[in-house]
């Protein structure tokens, strides 16, 4: 009896049996009908009603425990998917960067030497893959964002370390002031992380705007495989502005 109690807790097997049920009620039944014409002869054909409305009746069955398992296969996933946004939502507002420790590496520094020891601490505390720090300069009315830092950065020989406004991703930044997120690398960035496992493209591009009084005075970009909460995004923006004063 026990087993029997167990069986029936498991829905999956339950809608098992009465497929089965309903499958072999079917082959029956063709049967019963085919033989149908000589027991109408004979007078009786009992057997044959009480198999066609048996196997009509487990099909009946069968097909409300298929959709009763397809509904709780359904909310699971649903539950599962909801799970897994609660808890992505729980670490993006976990993850934070401590303003402290960049300070203190950044505190004895100074000139270019400081952008670059604030580059790799920022980096490493936004877990990034690649980062780089540009200084925009002007000529007349000529905006150009030249590489001053980078982390783990690799440049191809011949290429160009310096964006006018306007020119690729950091000019565009710089002619309009405002930060850039993609989660979705636009066709030709060939920038690659390089790691122990080899190259690999980036999945996330956050490009800001670094300003004082208003005005941009240089370019943060970072690049990363996962992605950076808005709220941190803020305060690596805030964190890299401190550099500008350094130079």
């Amino acid at each position: 009896m026990e087993r029997i109690t167990q069986f029936l807790k498991e829905p999956q097997k339950v809608s098992m049996l009465l497929a089965v049920l309903f499958f072999g009620g079917i082959l029956f039944s063709a049967y019963q009908l085919f033989t149908l014409t000589s027991k109408l002869t004979g007078g009786s054909y009992d057997a044959t009603f009480v198999t066609v409305a048996l196997t009509f009746v487990i099909g009946v069955l069968a097909i409300h425990q298929a959709f009763r398992i397809r509904r709780e296969v359904v909310v699971f996933k649903e539950k599962q998917t909801t799970d897994a946004q609660e808890q992505a939502t729980k670490a993006e507002q976990a993850f934070t960067i401590d303003l402290n420790t960049f300070k203190n590496d950044i505190k004895n520094e100074k000139g270019i030497k400081a952008w670059q020891v604030g580059l790799n601490s920022l980096c490493q505390l936004l877990q990034a893959g690649q980062g780089a720090l540009y200084q925009v300069k002007s000529a007349g009315k000529t905006k150009t964002a030249e590489l001053t830092a980078g982390f783990a950065l690799l440049l191809a020989e011949g290429k160009n370390a310096s964006y006018q406004s306007g020119e690729g991703l950091i000019g565009q930044v710089v002619a309009s002031g405002k930060s850039i997120y993609l989660d979705e690398l636009p066709e030709g960035y060939q920038q690659q992380i390089v790691s122990g496992l080899g190259k690999a493209a980036p999945k996330y591009i956050f490009i800001s705007a670094l300003k004082k009084e208003n005005e941009t005075k240089a370019i943060l970009e970072i690049a990363t495989f996962a992605h950076l909460p808005e709220q941190v995004r803020k305060q690596a923006e805030e964190m890299a502005t401190l550099l500008i004063d350094k130079i």
